[in-house]
């Protein structure tokens, strides 16, 4: 039951990542497949809005130019940003992730899926009962929110809380609310 907890939990994490994702032909139907899979009732909810998502809309405010960027080395202002970008593909080799999106390695659809990926690879540890992989893949999902993604999708979804009700700020406030409740279910804190 912990395997499929952990396989459970890399769904939600693709979903997110999905759902953060520039609408494209068959996007609607890539959502609405996995979202079947989930019992995560808040996720299934927001793949149900996935058809009222717009290219036009998520490249208005997300792409090029547009006044929420999706990149985490636009929320720290006061850091190299090669040092970030270093740091996540040092998380990314480590690992043996590679993405196959056309997203830099601080976008926030990358660094959703590496979280997904670990989690799968924690699942299987989990299966395989490999005590040592699954402490290995804990602590490096652990770290990967604290030094990354917790902040700055903090920070990404209060930059698009003020631009009006678009799609894809529920979908932030749900990666917020899944990213603030990581610890409190079942997930392994840092052995």
């Amino acid at each position: 039951t912990e395997a499929r907890t952990a396989i459970a939990e890399a769904a939600a994490w693709r979903l997110l990542a999905l759902l953060l994702t520039r609408p494209r032909p068959g996007w609607v139907e890539e959502v609405e497949t996995l979202a079947e899979e989930l019992a995560d009732g808040d996720l299934k909810e927001l793949s149900k809005k996935a058809g009222e998502a717009r290219e036009g809309v998520y490249l208005n405010l997300l792409g090029p130019g547009g006044p929420v960027s999706p990149r985490e080395c636009s929320y720290s202002p006061l850091r190299d940003p090669s040092t970030i970008l270093a740091d996540l593909r040092g998380f990314y080799q480590a690992f043996a992730f590679d993405t196959q999106n056309e997203e830099p390695l601080d976008h926030i659809l990358t660094e959703l899926e590496f979280v997904a990926y670990l989690s799968i690879k924690q699942a299987y540890a989990q299966a395989s009962e490999d005590a040592e992989a699954r402490a290995i893949t804990a602590q490096a999902l652990h770290r990967f929110f604290e030094e990354h993604l917790r902040e700055f999708s903090e920070q990404f979804a209060q930059r698009l809380d003020p631009l009006g009700s678009t799609y894809l700020l529920p979908i932030a406030q749900a990666l917020q609310r899944k990213i603030q409740s990581r610890n409190g279910h079942g997930e392994d804190p840092v052995p």
